[in-house]
């Protein structure tokens, strides 16, 4: 019973496969887009000058990402820019200036998939410590990982700040806002895993499995 039993825990949860954690580092190398919508790519992109990041760069099967700059009326995407930001080998910023500037990552979980977010990194320009407000939280609003005044930026080391998440995974996805300033703090070492989940009728077909094989062994102990 036991070796059955633990076999078909170990399809169950061999259903929940995950291809590990992906990073986005925006050093402009992939994922520069032709206009400040985010459309592209960009033939003429110069990676070593910075400028609008594509929509869904970043996209993998079960998951959409969109940037936005919430200080533009239209909500135009992030821009990018390859250093500065501390140790960052690049990052993403919002506005013109730091007053009223404010940037959002959504991380968006598709069906049958869910997301863990493990963190990401928030430099300051130029390589110095800034302030900064910091929002995290599940899409919908059940889960809040991170609210608050925050600091980024150490500017003796010149190393960016690194904030870590331990929370599990969801099947709505994560936002990340930042703002006042979300222009001279940027955003780069996007840390996130995704994961594939089981339809709720193959769970009940292997949970029934179990009792079915425990029943089993336990009138064979019997005879």
């Amino acid at each position: 019973m036991m070796k059955t039993s633990l076999a078909s825990l170990s399809l169950l949860l061999g259903l929940c496969a995950s291809a590990g954690a992906t990073v986005l580092n925006f050093d402009g190398a992939a994922g520069c887009a032709s206009d400040w919508f985010g459309a592209g790519p960009g033939a003429d992109c110069d990676p070593g000058l910075g400028g609008p990041v594509l929509q869904g760069f970043g996209d993998q099967a079960g998951l959409h990402i969109e940037y936005r700059d919430l200080s533009t009326p239209d909500n135009w995407s992030l821009s990018w820019w390859k250093d500065g930001y501390n140790d960052l080998p690049g990052a993403l910023y919002a506005g013109s200036d730091d007053a009223g500037s404010h940037a959002s990552i959504t991380l968006q979980a598709l069906p049958g998939y869910q997301v863990k977010l493990n963190g990401f990194a928030l430099g300051a320009y130029l390589n110095s410590s800034l302030g900064t407000q910091v929002h995290v939280y599940e899409i919908g609003g059940a889960q809040t990982l991170m609210q608050g005044a925050a600091t980024a930026g150490d500017a003796n080391t010149n190393t960016a700040t690194t904030f870590s998440f331990a929370a599990g995974a969801s099947s709505q996805g994560w936002v990340i806002e930042w703002q006042d300033s979300a222009y001279n703090v940027g955003l780069g070492r996007l840390d996130f895993e995704v994961t594939a989940v089981p339809e709720p009728q193959s769970a009940l077909l292997l949970l029934a499995g179990l009792v079915a094989v425990g029943g089993l062994a336990r009138q064979r102990r019997l005879h």
